[in-house]
């Protein structure tokens, strides 16, 4: 089957990958083999691989051990060049367009986890976005920036026919490919190419629920986003579940997994102006339980009560872990498609998503202009410092 993609091929970022005479992630690998080559003390050897898989311990005891802290901004600095939703990555990305491996939306725990499974036990990594990151940086000619696995499974299904096998895929896309004859200026950027030019023709091959949509125009989420500041996350809640029941949950659950988060979004007058981070969610009391959320985070109106959420009216059907959450530029909702016969969100419904638009303008006050809102597509989602902290408040309905 042969899709005509010649349109894409004219586009500045493709153009660009095209073009370089250097290897379009460079400095990505370069920080990668940088923290790959230190040599720690056993001690702080021990204690990195300890406080890996706490996110918030590390970052806490960061603060007290700079010798730690070293290690730690050199593993910023990676994940910096994989993800377009890295912590501080306008700090910690060198290059002025902030370019990036993937948009794979991990969260930042997992990121810091595999890093170091990467470093020091690699046998024990698992597979998924992270995984595929590290390696395509270290040999971008064998693999490729198409991070997710679910991604990965689909293109193989939809686009090439026949059978998943992880190992095969970098070279099963290079033969669907070598119809068009594409020639890029350096070889190490062939497998980019390839992979940006998948995501322009994801309309040919991708299906399933990436997001969700709620219909809300009250406005509490201004003051939202200011309190969330203070936090490592929090808490959201509906009193109806997803449209599409367990086959949505499934979709969402496999999402998290496989990439560590997916998108809310908020719609009110058909405009899309708000969006949350989803981490996780919970259905129920039990859930709830063995969630055990609290115990790594601190988080805005979390109540162990699954029952406590409820506004007087209507009680919460489905619970949300989120990171945090953001303004974004009026939206419209027709630049969203939706899963299966599914329509746009009214009153209390959550919609699927099954496409949202590549890049979504996000609005943070510029101090440059007293504060006043701008817009900057794939802005940095918490850019607090790094080691920021907050107290409890209350449970609240949102």
């Amino acid at each position: 089957m042969m899709i005509e993609i010649n349109a894409y091929l004219q586009t500045e970022e493709l153009r660009l990958i095209m073009g370089s005479q250097d290897f379009y992630f460079q400095k990505g690998q370069d920080a990668l083999q940088r923290f790959i080559a230190l040599e720690l003390e056993d001690s702080l050897k021990e204690k990195l691989i300890n406080l890996s898989k706490d996110y918030e311990a590390i970052q806490a005891e960061a603060q007290e051990d700079p010798a730690l802290r070293k290690v730690l901004e050199t593993m910023f600095e990676v994940i910096a060049y994989c993800d377009s939703k890295a912590k501080d990555k306008h700090l910690f990305n060198g290059y002025s367009d902030k370019r990036v491996v993937a948009r794979a939306g991990v969260y930042m725990g997992p990121w810091i986890r595999n890093l170091v499974l990467f470093k020091y036990s690699p046998e024990e990594l698992p597979a998924g976005s992270p995984k595929n990151a590290f390696r395509y940086l270290l040999d971008p000619r064998h693999e490729i920036t198409v991070l997710s696995e679910g991604h990965r499974k689909l293109i193989v299904k939809n686009l090439y026919g026949g059978e998943y096998i992880p190992e095969a895929f970098v070279i099963n896309t290079k033969a669907w490919f070598e119809q068009y004859e594409l020639t890029v200026s350096n070889p190490d950027n062939y497998t980019h190419l390839l992979s940006r030019l998948l995501y322009s023709l994801s309309g040919h091959w991708l299906e399933g629920v990436i997001g969700l949509m709620a219909a809300d125009g009250t406005g509490w989420q201004e003051d939202y986003i200011e309190k969330v500041k203070k936090y490592d996350g929090c808490i959201l809640w509906n009193s109806k579940s997803p449209s599409g029941g367990n086959d949505t949950l499934k979709f969402l659950s496999a999402i998290i997994k496989d990439e560590g988060t997916f998108y809310l979004y908020y719609a009110s007058g058909g405009k899309v102006r708000y969006r949350a981070e989803i981490i996780d969610f919970a259905r129920d009391q039990k859930e709830l339980d063995e969630k055990q959320w609290h115990k790594e985070k601190n988080l805005l109106y979390y109540s162990e009560k699954f029952g406590d959420y409820s506004d007087g009216r209507k009680n919460a059907r489905i619970v949300f872990l989120a990171a945090g959450m953001e303004k974004v530029g009026d939206v419209p909702v027709s630049a969203f498609s939706f899963y299966d016969e599914y329509k746009q969100p009214t009153q209390d419904n959550l919609s699927p998503i099954k496409k949202e638009p590549e890049d979504v303008p996000v609005r943070i006050p510029d101090p440059k202009t007293g504060g006043k809102e701008v817009s900057k597509t794939d802005a940095p989602f918490k850019p607090d410092p790094i080691w920021a902290a907050g107290n409890r408040e209350d449970l609240s309905h949102h």
